[in-house]
């Protein structure tokens, strides 16, 4: 079984995997499902559809790399706390993250991830 190596929340949503003593592959997420909000960042890439860029836009700069996306939910983890992500995020990212209906508290988000060597 590869050894993985995790890079810290908010520096990157990569992932090392080494393959084999003399080879590494880097793991990107293509895109992430949110469920729980548990496991991504809010400045990871690639958990809201449609975003320029890959990535939402903050309105305050110095929150991105302490929050999880579950931060952003109310009621159990089975809504958005609007209020929350319109004061964090550009008016067009917090439209599209408002529109994310995949929330369920009980199961991890989803990522689909490409590799490269």
């Amino acid at each position: 079984m590869p050894a993985e190596s995790q890079v810290v929340c908010g520096e990157s949503s990569a992932q090392l995997v080494l393959a084999s003593k003399s080879m590494a592959l880097l793991r990107v997420p293509e895109n992430i499902t949110i469920r729980d909000g548990a496991a991504t960042c809010i400045s990871d890439f690639n958990w809201v559809p449609d975003i320029p860029g890959g990535q939402p836009r903050l309105r305050l700069q110095d929150v991105g790399t302490s929050l999880r996306v579950k931060d952003l939910l109310c009621n159990g983890g089975t809504t958005w706390d609007s209020q929350v992500v319109k004061v964090l995020f550009m008016v067009e990212d917090a439209e599209k993250i408002l529109k994310i209906n995949t929330l369920n508290p009980s199961l991890p988000d989803r990522k689909k991830c490409a590799f490269m060597i």
